[in-house]
């Protein structure tokens, strides 16, 4: 018998395995168990194929979706936000990226939130009292956090953040919010 080889596929019928691979995100049906979208509907693992599927896949994962960066650099209860609104999310480091995670012998690994760099817009969300640290009970869900989400779930975000931290009072006058377009984005192709 034959081995199956999938580089000797034409280009056009790997791409459209990528696309049903990497770019098919339904949404989830409930949100029992926090907000990640299911990975039984996202199947990262051919980027780790090798060289040329992982450029290609890469490539069509990212010209297939539009990631949204969201950091929360505290003084909000962000992660119950985007639970209680049912807001899907793909990636979430409580750490907002400056913490490190130590693998087998000396390799430092960084959370996937601060290596991705395919998002289109980043979302910065805050509490603009500078003294919230002192002032707020310490929490481990009002520290910084970065969330990658899809773009379509944009509205849910915003509502979300519209609907506020109903557990701090003020919380219309004390948040701040910064959009940022990726650099992608910013220059034309041309």
């Amino acid at each position: 018998m034959a081995s199956f080889r999938f580089l000797d596929l034409p280009r056009e019928i790997r791409d459209k395995i990528y696309g049903i691979l990497l770019c098919t995100f339904p949404r989830p049906e409930s949100v029992t168990h926090g907000t990640m979208l299911s990975k039984k509907d996202f199947s990262p693992s051919i980027l780790r194929a090798n060289k040329q599927i992982y450029a290609e896949s890469y490539d069509a994962m990212i010209k297939g979706n539009r990631f949204l960066l969201v950091s929360s650099t505290g003084g909000l209860h962000f992660a119950y936000m985007l639970k209680a609104n049912s807001v899907p999310t793909l990636a979430f480091d409580l750490d907002n990226g400056t913490k490190t995670k130590k693998k087998s012998g000396n390799k430092v690994i960084k959370p996937i939130t601060q290596r991705f760099r395919g998002y289109a817009m980043h979302i910065t969300i805050g509490n603009s009292n500078p003294r919230w640290r002192k002032e707020l009970p310490p929490s481990e869900l009002l520290e910084p956090c970065n969330v990658i989400m899809l773009f379509r779930d944009v509205e849910l975000l915003c509502e979300a953040i519209k609907g506020g931290d109903d557990r701090l009072e003020d919380y219309k006058s004390l948040v701040t919010l910064n959009l940022e377009l990726a650099l992608v984005l910013k220059r034309p192709l041309y």
